[in-house]
């Protein structure tokens, strides 16, 4: 007998290796946090002109203290 299938778009066989697409992402997403991290870290605990400077007033007034 002769089989009626057609091959797989490349989003059927893309789907169908679904642990890679969900591990990839994975990786990605992670990476993409190490990214961030290291860096603040590194500003936090050095100069702190970078994102560590973002939350900091050059003046106390009242509105800081309460």
């Amino acid at each position: 007998m002769e089989s009626s299938e057609t091959a797989p778009t490349p989003l059927e066989a893309l789907l169908r290796r679904d642990r890679w697409l969900v591990g990839g992402a994975l990786t990605v997403a992670v990476a993409l946090c190490w990214a961030w991290l290291v860096p603040m870290g590194h500003d936090m605990y050095g100069a702190m002109d970078g994102a560590a400077a973002w939350m900091m007033v050059e003046e106390w007034d009242w509105p800081h203290l309460v």
